[in-house]
């Protein structure tokens, strides 16, 4: 996705030595160009998070607003849901007390 948008790679660079990319792949600093928009940088993080359980499935990258181009809420991860039902539950339990 970044290399479609920027033509580059975005970790690697030109007489990068092994041992240099390998650092940056774990970690990583993202820099993004100003033809990068927001909703891009949104779908490109979340599709590159570590945690299978913090990146995005392939169905919900499909979903996201920068695919479908229809305006509308970013789908949440499979953890992010989680929390949220946790808080809304939290929620309701201070509401009801």
């Amino acid at each position: 996705m970044y290399i479609v948008i920027t033509g580059k790679h975005p970790i690697y660079r030109n007489r990068d030595k092994v041992s240099e990319y390998i650092s940056k792949i774990k970690d990583p600093e993202w820099v993004f160009p100003e033809n990068f928009s927001e909703l891009a940088k949104d779908l490109f993080l979340k599709l590159v998070k570590v945690d299978p359980l913090e990146r995005y499935t392939a169905k919900e990258a499909l979903e996201h607003p920068w695919i479908t181009r229809i305006p509308g809420s970013v789908p949440l991860s499979y953890s992010d849901s989680i929390r949220y039902e946790q808080s809304k539950e939290k929620l309701i339990t201070v509401i009801i007390s």
